[in-house]
């Protein structure tokens, strides 16, 4: 019988986990959905990070999405995202996490740094403003 032989990881490959997270206070709303999808889903942002995002939807949102999907983000109205400039910024991402249960959908997802069709350096500094989570 062969060897199986775990696969180890370089933590330094996986970008979401490099940067300190971000809460929004209070929650940002946004859409989101399987960019094929017609009409997105809305949720609020839990907490971000250059590296990715953490988004929260009722149990009944249904945004199209399984595991390693490509996910378009659009972030909507607040006054911080007004005063940063990043309202109405599209990012692309990639679900890394996705957990449905009686309370709510939980989307973890890894940004695809190419994919802002906004400013990346506003959004940067805008996350920047942000309070820090504390771990």
């Amino acid at each position: 019988m062969p060897t199986v032989r775990a696969r180890q990881v370089d933590p330094a490959v996986d970008e979401r986990r490099a940067y300190p997270r971000f809460v929004p206070d209070p929650a940002v709303p946004v859409l989101f959905s399987h960019p094929y999808v017609e009409t997105p889903t809305a949720g609020l942002l839990q907490d971000v990070s250059e590296g990715g995002v953490r988004i929260v939807a009722p149990p009944t949102a249904r945004p199209g999405l399984q595991w390693a999907d490509p996910l378009r983000i659009e972030i909507s109205y607040s006054e911080s995202t007004r005063a940063g400039h990043v309202e109405g910024t599209v990012l692309r991402a990639y679900v890394v996490r996705l957990v449905v249960d009686a309370s709510q959908l939980v989307i973890q997802a890894r940004f695809d740094r190419q994919g802002a069709d906004g400013n990346w350096e506003a959004f940067r500094q805008w996350i920047a403003t942000l309070p820090r989570l504390e771990p």
